[in-house]
């Protein structure tokens, strides 16, 4: 496996009420793990985007 991040995040963005939104860049080796992981055909804009935030808050979990 390459050493390569499978996602960027390319710009967070501090909202008034203390969330935050994010920007991302994913590979297509993003696209194929999302697609092995979750069993799906497709990548859908939707299914991707609760996949990565999935992944944030178990990783955000983890280091509390």
């Amino acid at each position: 496996m390459k050493d390569d991040p499978l996602f960027h995040i390319l710009r967070e963005i501090e909202n008034p009420d203390g969330t935050v939104d994010m920007e991302f860049e994913i590979t297509d080796e993003f696209i194929e793990h999302y697609k092995k992981v979750t069993g799906k055909k497709r990548a859908t804009r939707k299914g991707v985007q609760e996949f990565l935030l999935k992944v944030i808050e178990d990783s955000t979990a983890n280091e509390s």
